[in-house]
C-alpha cells in the first residue's frame, strides 16, 4: 500500500498511538520531545513519501569499495560494504 493512499489509516493509527502516549508523557515517563516528534497529521504523511523516493533513488550501497590499501608486500585490502548474515 502506498503512503500517500494509506494517509488516513497513518494518521487515525497515529492519533490512537498518541492518546495512549499521553499517558506516558503526564506521568514523566516519557518526554514532551519525544512525544512531540511521535505525532504526524496528513502533511507529515506526505513528507514521509517524499523522502522514501528520495531514499528509493539513492544508488544501492552494496558491494561499494570504500577505500584501498596496497602494503608494502603487493597485498592489497579492501573496505567494502556488505550485509553480514544474522
Amino acid at each position: 500500500m502506498r503512503l500517500r493512499n494509506a494517509a488516513n489509516e497513518i494518521v487515525a493509527a497515529n492519533e490512537r498511538d498518541c492518546l495512549k502516549v499521553s499517558a506516558e508523557v503526564r506521568a514523566g515517563r516519557i518526554s514532551q520531545a519525544f512525544f512531540d516528534r511521535l505525532q504526524t497529521n496528513q502533511e507529515g504523511v506526505a513528507d514521509m513519501a517524499t523522502k522514501v523516493r528520495a531514499a528509493a533513488k539513492l544508488p544501492d550501497p552494496l558491494g561499494q569499495t570504500l577505500s584501498v590499501t596496497s602494503l608494502a608486500s603487493d597485498l592489497n585490502t579492501a573496505q567494502k560494504l556488505l550485509v553480514l548474515p544474522g
